[in-house]
């Protein structure tokens, strides 16, 4: 199955891959010790070399929260300079 970041599907991409590693321990093993090589193997993912990728398995005694970066690290990025020109 090949997949896309951009995946346009009823069933989103994280869904598909949470689905996966329920059903399948050897899948779920390999996402959790290496996710970027696990979602290539079973996904035809391939995710940029710079983008770094955490996979956690959370427990039921856990409750994990991701905060993401701020807005204004974002525009940042959006500064344009005369140098990038």
């Amino acid at each position: 199955m090949k997949a896309t970041l951009e995946q346009s599907t009823t069933v989103s991409l994280r869904e598909q891959i949470i689905a996966k590693a329920w059903s399948d321990p050897a899948f779920k093993a390999a996402l959790v010790s290496n996710p970027k090589a696990a979602l290539k193997q079973y996904f035809e993912l391939d995710l940029p070399e710079e983008m770094k990728l955490i996979v956690a398995e959370e427990k039921k005694d856990q409750l994990m929260f991701v905060i993401p970066p701020s807005p204004s690290e974002y525009a940042q990025d959006l500064i344009v300079t005369e140098e990038a020109w």
